[in-house]
């Protein structure tokens, strides 16, 4: 939420082409502005790039020093913080997840290799960002009404019309933005929301477009309702919109929240709350847990934890509605058990994940691969969440 806001204030501020705060000192500003976005998320980086983009398309070279002598300044105690802690991992280590970035997976990468994986992606990746808007407006509520293809046109027309009247910050902050997040290895879903506040304006752009088409061709409509049949779409999505928002927001008896269109989700946690509870109290502090719910676990419990599969979202998305998942062999899941002296097995239904089955697949290889060693060390009482905890026995500390 951080990243969200930040990249909406470094829009508003220096989204005109005639924006003040450009002028001067004040691109100084700007520079520390793109470092707390890259401090808080990698995706910062078109917003660096952009504002260089602006000052040598301005011809701004003045400010240009400045706003790079700030953002270097800036960000070197961060990047020397990075070299004096880094940390040399192989490539198969679960704890690549939490270390790095695989740039090698990227679309535009696989590039130098050959085109049709990058182009597979990239395709795809579009297909996920025009089902993410669909999602964010609401639309599939009312499925039979094809109000997406509509939506989508709005949005085009909006886009086009909007070229020359911002920045040239703004405009390549947006290009660089969606560029990479279509070219990075995962559905754009995630990391669609710093931008939407722009694509809602394209939106709106659009309709004011379609509008003053239909009055120019049909002279005189303005006082007919024929214009305004054009906002009619539009009004339902806000609507829909707003009737979410409003019951997400509404009082509630503390054992539930909304979810996906005002779906009703459990909040009391029954079962992870209980087995919290039996970590803490019977588990010692350097134990280490694997879990797909690994931060979670470490949250509130205190207990390192890693996930027990090897994290690889290329294989989760690709090609569209016809990925075949990769999690890693029992025999490298092992390994690395050994390796990081993994005490307990937590086991949880991962429906909600995208590679939930086949992650559910290696697990129950995993554990069939242990028929003598493992022991049920702890089953939840509440039905709900389905948890169980699997211990590896004290005088078998390390997995075999």
């Amino acid at each position: 939420m951080l990243f969200v806001l930040v990249v909406v204030l470094t829009c508003w501020l220096y989204g005109s082409r005639d924006s003040a705060w450009f002028e001067g000192w004040k691109a100084g500003i700007l520079a520390l502005i793109c470092v707390v976005a890259l401090l808080t998320r990698s995706a910062g980086i078109p917003l660096a790039v952009a504002g260089t983009m602006h000052f040598l398309w301005m011809r701004r070279f003045r400010e240009l020093a400045i706003y790079g002598i700030t953002l270097v300044l800036a960000i070197m105690p961060w990047i020397g913080w990075r070299v004096v802690n880094s940390v040399s991992v192989s490539p198969s280590s679960l704890l690549a997840y939490y270390l790095q970035y695989d740039v090698h997976n990227t679309a535009f990468y696989l590039m130098l290799s050959g085109a049709i994986k990058s182009g597979e992606m990239l395709w795809a990746n579009c297909r996920y960002l025009l089902d993410s808007l669909e999602m964010i407006w609401l639309l599939p509520v009312f499925p039979q009404l094809r109000l997406k293809l509509f939506a989508l046109s709005l949005l085009a027309v909006g886009a086009y019309c909007s070229i020359g009247k911002h920045s040239v910050f703004l405009t390549a902050f947006f290009v660089f933005y969606l560029l990479l997040i279509l070219g990075w290895p995962f559905s754009p879903i995630r990391y669609v929301l710093p931008i939407l506040p722009l694509l809602l304006l394209f939106v709106f752009r659009g309709i004011h477009a379609l509008e003053n088409t239909i009055r120019r061709i049909w002279r005189g409509t303005e006082k007919l309702p024929l214009s305004v049949l054009v906002r009619v779409p539009v009004y339902l999505m806000v609507c829909l919109n707003t009737a979410w928002l409003v019951s997400t927001v509404q009082p509630s008896n503390d054992r539930w929240v909304r979810g996906a269109f005002g779906q009703r989700l459990d909040y009391s946690w029954s079962g992870f709350l209980e087995t919290f509870e039996w970590i803490r109290t019977d588990t010692h502090q350097g134990d280490v847990l694997a879990t797909g719910y690994d931060p979670m676990y470490y949250l509130y419990t205190g207990r390192k934890a890693i996930v027990p599969t090897y994290h690889k979202p290329e294989t989760y998305f690709y090609p569209y509605e016809g990925a075949n998942f990769e999690v890693g062999s029992v025999e490298d899941i092992k390994r690395e058990f050994r390796l990081h002296d993994v005490r307990y097995f937590i086991t949880n239904p991962l429906d909600q994940f995208r590679e939930g089955k086949a992650v559910e697949k290696v697990i129950a290889a995993l554990l069939a691969s242990y028929p003598t060693r493992l022991r049920l060390a702890f089953a939840m009482r509440a039905a709900t969440d389905d948890t169980e905890y699997t211990k590896y026995p004290r005088r078998a500390k390390v997995v075999r």
